[in-house]
């Protein structure tokens, strides 16, 4: 009961008929070209007599995504069919189930560019991406690529699947892309001193500069230097 004289508590039930649970029964693939539709069955790794899970089926989509991605298919496109089958008297219900493919075109790298980066040099990004201008847009190669410049150490982290990364389709064209690549330098220098007085040699001190992008080229380079101030009487 309220106390409020405005408010009204409401009891709600829901019924849930749960009903048999489903297993899987033919699994197919269709409109596989660019891969054969063996191995893109195998790639998407929902079988027969499996129990039917949305879940898995959506897991088994990214990899084929991931597959078609790596080879340039930026834009496939997946159709799920599913049909329940006719099942023996029971036995458990079954559903059929086609992945229908459209692969689209494999698209290429128009143009290649990175924002943001002040210091470091755009060659010095661009041997780690692994895709070029010109070569085929591999979604995976561009993973990787970003994975290499992250282990340089000397930009914050990229997220692959981030705003830092912009794949644009070129205008006029059907099967080029521009890919955006937004950076942010870190701070990659280290400046130590170092002071003291010994009765042997007298005051002495240490200085040493380390930079892990030296002149905007990601080469590590050190430099050290110490000094005495003589003996005393």
């Amino acid at each position: 009961e309220s106390r409020d004289p405005d408010q009204r508590w409401v009891n709600l039930q829901f019924a849930v008929d749960e009903d048999a649970r489903y297993r899987l029964g033919a699994v197919t693939v269709s409109g596989t070209k660019a891969v054969p539709s063996d191995v893109a069955l195998r790639v998407f790794g929902v079988h027969e007599g499996e129990p039917y899970s949305i879940e898995s089926i959506r897991k088994g989509l990214g990899r084929v995504r991931d597959l078609y991605g790596a080879l340039g298919y930026w834009r496939w496109s997946p159709d799920i069919d599913q049909r329940p089958a006719d099942s023996a008297p029971g036995a458990p219900p079954t559903m059929n189930l086609t992945l229908a493919v459209d692969e689209g075109k494999r698209f290429l790298v128009n143009r290649i560019s990175f924002i943001g980066n002040t210091t470091t040099h755009d060659e010095v990004l661009r041997r780690e991406l692994m895709v070029r201008e010109g070569g085929v847009f591999s979604t995976e190669a561009l993973k990787m690529g970003l994975r290499r410049i992250n282990q340089l150490g000397i930009l914050a982290p990229i997220e692959p699947d981030s705003d830092a990364i912009d794949v644009t389709p070129v205008a006029g064209t059907d099967d080029r892309v521009d890919v955006a690549v937004k950076v942010e330098e870190q701070h990659h220098n280290q400046m130590s001193f170092g002071a003291g007085f010994s009765e042997l040699s007298g005051f002495f001190g240490q200085m040493s500069f380390q930079t892990g992008n030296f002149m905007g080229r990601g080469e590590t380079v050190s430099v050290a230097e110490s000094s005495t101030g003589g003996l005393i009487a």
